[in-house]
C-alpha cells in the first residue's frame, strides 16, 4: 500500500493524471469490447522523477487495432489524436542501386558502382564522385549518374505508419 500510495503521489505531483486516466479509458473500452490488449511497456512503469511525459506502449489485437484508435478519435477528438509515421530516404548507395535496376542495369555492374561510393554515412553521390577519381571515371559515359539518376538520391522512398503509434494532445 506505501508503494501504491508513493506511485500514485508521483502521478498527481507531475501532472499525469489526465494521461494515464485517458490510457485507462481506452484500455478498458477495448477490452470492454473483446479486444485483446497486451500486457504494456514503456517508460512509464517505474520512472518516479520524471520531467517529461512517460510513453506507454501497449499491443491491441492486430485486425481490431483501428477500432481502438477510432474510439480515441471519437471521443477525444480527431484533431487531438494523430498517428506517427516515418519516411524512408535513399543513401547514395541505394540510389544508384535502386536507379540502376529500373534502368536495367545488371546487378554486378551496380554492385560494382556502388562498392566504389564511400561506406560513410551521409555521403552523397556529389561527394563520392569528388572524392572517388574512380568512381568518376566509372561513371562519366554511365546512365546511372546522368540525368535523373542524382535526383533520387535523399528522395523518400517509402512511408510507413505505425500500426497503432498514437499521440494525443490538448491543443490542435
Amino acid at each position: 500500500m506505501e508503494r501504491l500510495n508513493y506511485e500514485l503521489s508521483v502521478i498527481t505531483t507531475m501532472g499525469f493524471v489526465g494521461y494515464f486516466l485517458i490510457v485507462w479509458d481506452f484500455v478498458k473500452w477495448a477490452k470492454d469490447n473483446g479486444i485483446i490488449v497486451g500486457p504494456g511497456r514503456g517508460s512509464a512503469a517505474g520512472a518516479p522523477a520524471r520531467v517529461s511525459m512517460p510513453d506507454i506502449d501497449l499491443d491491441f489485437e492486430d485486425t481490431r487495432r483501428d477500432e481502438v484508435i477510432d474510439y480515441v478519435a471519437q471521443k477525444y477528438g480527431r484533431d487531438h489524436v494523430a498517428q506517427i509515421c516515418t519516411f524512408g530516404t535513399l543513401a547514395a548507395r541505394a540510389a544508384v542501386k535502386d536507379v540502376g535496376r529500373v534502368l536495367g542495369v545488371s546487378f554486378s555492374e551496380m554492385n560494382e558502382y556502388a562498392k566504389l561510393i564511400p561506406e560513410r554515412p551521409g555521403t552523397t553521390l556529389t561527394e563520392a564522385l569528388e572524392q572517388s577519381p574512380e568512381l568518376k571515371f566509372a561513371t562519366e559515359s554511365s546512365e546511372l549518374f546522368t540525368g535523373d539518376g542524382q535526383c533520387f538520391e535523399a528522395g523518400r522512398n517509402c512511408a510507413a505508419c505505425f500500426g497503432a503509434c498514437v499521440c494525443g494532445g490538448d491543443r490542435s
